[in-house]
């Protein structure tokens, strides 16, 4: 096994193991040098034991791809000697516990209305807040909600309407962590498995995106895979779909990963279609061409 703890903190690799939404039991969490220029995001997990990197982002990583980026070197000798150096017979994580989810979720603490503050952040960024808050049943925190503080909540429900979770929004620009999600152990399913906006989707076809503030933008008929590493247990909501619309920000990663999709969904029945060509994140776009593409992919005539 791979003493990955060691390496990072020998090498001053700044990681996390909790307290992000990005953190799982078993994994430890760094900044992506593949497809975040070594900063932001704690997007690339390494999976403790089984001596393998995930990237949120941009996929899978083997333990030689992995080091190689975090040294930067091709150097097969170099690598070699690191993979020996980090070597141990130890670090084998317990078997995980059975996840058992709550019977309700637990939402952030001291929940209220939206304030002047919540609302003037939707109104910069194109939302009309009463609206929204209205539509998706959102909330606000303010100074004293710990790491929920100064944050927009929205519940995460199932197709049948049930709460799984929160999701929430922070309004303040020098908040790195932009989005926090429910931990496992205060939610009411598996957090890989949330799909943000399922309850609202009609029965016979679906706009799948990336985040919640994309489903703002777009709409009832929009769904959120909450990024673009969509899970399996995701995956298998959207088969039942007849009709899936595929449509992640523009950037190439992005792009890859719905083309991965489509590929896991097209052998199910009915259609899957990548929406290309558009210029810009979901959440950022127009609200006229945002209305204007969900008419055209038939949504608003239900």
């Amino acid at each position: 096994m791979f003493d990955f703890l060691r390496f990072c903190r020998e090498k001053r690799i700044p990681f996390l193991t909790e307290g992000h939404h990005h953190c799982h039991e078993g994994w430890i969490q760094i900044h992506c040098p593949f497809c975040g220029s070594g900063s932001g995001g704690w997007h690339l997990g390494f999976q403790v034991g089984r001596d393998l990197f995930h990237c949120w982002r941009c996929g899978g990583k083997g333990l030689w791809n992995g080091i190689a980026g975090l040294i930067h070197t091709k150097d097969s000798t170099l690598i070699k000697a690191i993979l020996r150096e980090y070597k141990t017979e130890s670090g084998i994580p317990a078997a995980r516990e059975a996840f058992t989810p709550r019977s309700q979720a637990v939402p952030p603490p001291h929940t209220g209305p939206l304030e002047r503050i919540h609302r003037a952040y939707l109104k910069g960024r194109g939302f009309r807040p009463a609206e929204l808050a209205d539509t998706w049943d959102l909330s606000a925190t303010g100074p004293m909600s710990g790491g929920w503080k100064w944050r927009i909540v929205a519940p995460v429900k199932n197709a049948g309407e049930y709460t799984l979770g929160y999701t929430a929004r922070a309004i303040s620009p020098h908040n790195t962590l932009r989005w926090k999600t429910s931990d496992k152990s205060d939610s009411a399913g598996d957090p890989h498995a949330f799909v943000y906006g399922i309850h609202k989707a009609p029965t016979d076809r679906v706009l799948v995106v990336e985040g919640p503030s994309d489903v703002w933008r777009m709409g009832p008929g929009a769904v959120a895979l909450m990024g673009i590493d969509w899970k399996k247990m995701q995956a298998n909501q959207l088969r039942l779909f007849p009709r899936r619309y595929i449509m992640f920000d523009p950037e190439p990663n992005a792009q890859r990963q719905a083309q991965k999709l489509a590929e896991w969904l097209s052998p199910f029945p009915g259609e899957t279609e990548i929406i290309e060509g558009i210029e810009t994140d979901p959440g950022d776009m127009n609200p006229a061409e945002a209305e204007k593409i969900m008419k055209h992919l038939g949504f608003c005539d239900h």
